[in-house]
């Protein structure tokens, strides 16, 4: 962090954390984000969150371009259980950025097992709308 100020917010924010592991996931925060306003918005997400890695920030900062998708990853990630392997067939199987976090939220609450779904669907259909449309139909089964 740059400033007092910003580590003031980093130290309030680590205060009220409801991850007891918040200490690496700060320093993943701040590897994986450009700029204090990223790299806190990052924190304050990992803080709230009990499901949510410095391994997920990693596949999500490898997975995305630029912060603010990077931060929607990290955003689903952290409300969710999704395997690691998700973020990484999500963004093998689509094109872009956009259709790669699609892919990621339809995953959100699906019974099986989600890089299998996604080979599925990208096996079964041609193009990342159908693809995603397959992925979201398996998802709610």
């Amino acid at each position: 962090m740059e400033g007092p100020d910003n580590e003031r917010r980093c130290i309030d924010i680590a205060a009220r954390s409801r991850n007891a592991n918040i200490e690496p996931l700060i320093r993943s925060c701040e590897d994986a984000m450009e700029g204090d306003a990223n790299e806190l918005a990052c924190i304050a997400t990992a803080a709230q969150s009990r499901a949510l890695s410095s391994d997920a920030i990693r596949a999500c900062e490898d997975a995305m371009e630029g912060d603010a998708n990077e931060l929607a990853c990290i955003g689903t990630m952290s409300r969710s259980w999704l395997p690691l392997t998700a973020v990484r067939a999500c963004e093998d199987a689509m094109e872009g950025d956009a259709n790669e976090l699609a892919c990621i939220d339809a995953l959100v609450g699906t019974r099986y097992e989600p890089a299998e779904l996604v080979r599925y669907c990208e096996d079964a259909f041609a193009g990342d709308a159908d693809e995603l449309a397959c992925i979201a139909q398996w998802s709610r089964f």
